[in-house]
C-alpha cells in the first residue's frame, strides 16, 4: 500500500487517507492490525516526543499524519460530510473553535431550534446564537416568517461554506 502515511511523531501508527483507515504498523513498517476509535472515537497511540502512550481523537490523528504537523491550539478537525467515522483525507476540514461553535448554532437552527412559536399576543422566533437558544418578539406573523427565513438563510449558506452534502 504506497497510499499509507506516516509521522515521525507517531511511529507506531500510519493512516490511509484514501479509505481513511489508521492502522499500528510494525518495526518494518508492515501492517499489524487495523485500530477503531472507542466510544467516544479516541485512539490510543504512543507519542515519540513525550516518550508516552496518551489518546486522541481520531480525526485530529488523521489530519496530524495527514499534514505532517499538529493541530494549532484553538482549531478544531470537522469532517465536512458530519460523519465523524469518516476521516478520509479529503473529508476532513479545520477550522476555530468559534468558527465551529456558528457551525454548530446553524446546524442546530436548520434541524431542529428554528422555530416559530404563536401566542395569544405575540409571535416568538426560537433560534440559536453564540450556543444561546434565543427569541425575538413580533407582533405580526409576517415579520416574524421573514426573520426566522432570514435566520434559515443565514444558517444554510453557512453550512454551505463549510460542509459538503453526501
Amino acid at each position: 500500500m504506497n497510499h499509507l502515511l506516516h509521522n515521525p511523531e507517531y511511529p507506531q501508527i500510519s493512516y490511509c487517507k484514501i479509505e481513511g483507515i489508521i492502522y499500528r504498523i510494525n518495526p518494518d513498517g508492515s501492517i499489524k492490525r487495523r485500530m477503531f476509535p472507542d466510544d467516544v472515537n479516541m485512539i490510543a497511540i504512543y507519542v515519540k516526543s513525550s516518550g508516552k502512550f496518551t489518546r486522541r481523537k481520531q480525526n485530529f490523528l488523521a489530519w496530524e499524519i495527514l499534514n505532517n504537523k499538529p493541530v494549532s491550539d484553538g482549531f478544531i478537525i470537522y469532517p465536512k460530510d458530519m460523519d465523524y467515522s469518516n476521516i478520509k483525507g479529503n473529508n476532513l476540514g479545520i477550522c476555530s473553535k468559534e468558527e465551529y461553535s456558528t457551525l454548530k448554532d446553524a446546524l442546530n437552527n436548520i434541524q431542529y431550534v428554528l422555530k416559530i412559536i404563536c401566542t395569544e399576543l405575540f409571535y416568538k422566533v426560537r433560534y440559536k446564537v453564540k450556543g444561546r437558544t434565543c427569541f425575538k418578539k413580533f407582533h405580526y406573523e409576517g415579520t416574524a416568517k421573514k426573520f426566522e427565513k432570514d435566520i434559515r438563510l443565514a444558517s444554510t449558506r453557512l453550512l454551505n461554506k463549510y460542509f459538503v452534502n453526501k
